[in-house]
């Protein structure tokens, strides 16, 4: 049960930093430079739409996790200016664990 909380907390992490990767995109836009926030986490980073192409590697990676050990994979979209990842595959470093958002 444990390994699964770890790997919940693993998942609201991401969210989180896309959360606030979208509100810095969207003020970017107007008055921050594309470089204080990751723009690569976007696939469009004019309208900010989130990178949905590659099971959501760039994400991963960008927010500190590892695509192997951590978490392989996700799902996920953006809706009222909030991240939620509604399927996430972990890695190695969580056997045994399902999420289903």
């Amino acid at each position: 049960m444990q390994e699964k909380n770890h790997f919940e907390n693993v998942v609201s992490t991401i969210e989180d930093y896309m959360t606030k990767q979208y509100e810095l995109c969207k003020i970017g836009n107007d008055i921050i430079s594309s470089d204080e926030y990751n723009a690569n986490v976007f696939s469009d980073a004019t309208n900010c739409t989130p990178k949905s192409d590659d099971n959501g590697a760039t994400i991963i990676a960008a927010a500190g996790y590892d695509t192997t050990k951590d978490i392989t994979s996700i799902t996920g979209s953006m809706s009222n200016g909030k991240y939620t990842i509604t399927a996430a595959t972990p890695g190695t470093n969580f056997p045994n664990v399902t999420y289903n958002g």
